[in-house]
């Protein structure tokens, strides 16, 4: 089964984000255009089995079926519809964030 596969205007903020700070923060453009192509990469990859990943522990987001997947030094919290057959990038986030001060409420 394929998944629709749609961003958030914070997850797309989150990605540029991380892309200007690894590029001009850490002066390291191909590394950032790289780390850019592997998140993109990665959430691409579920329009296939999005719940290969596990759920995210607050059981606040348990009903909503908020499951995060770790890429690289991040991770990208995201939702699952089976009967829409959609997947919502919530948020990427550098994994020593502090996740639920990050997440909208519900």
């Amino acid at each position: 089964m394929i998944f629709d596969i749609e961003i958030s205007p914070e997850a797309q903020k989150d990605l540029s984000d991380i892309y200007e700070y690894i590029s001009c923060g850490l002066l390291a453009p191909q590394a950032a255009a790289g780390q850019l192509q592997h998140l993109v990469q990665k959430i691409s990859s579920l329009n296939t089995n999005p719940e290969r990943y596990r759920a995210f522990d607050d059981e606040s987001w348990k009903k909503l079926n908020l499951r995060i997947m770790p890429v690289d030094k991040y991770v990208v919290l995201y939702t699952v519809d089976l009967r829409a057959k959609q997947v919502s990038v919530i948020r990427v986030m550098f994994c020593a964030r502090d996740l639920h001060k990050h997440l909208p409420s519900d």
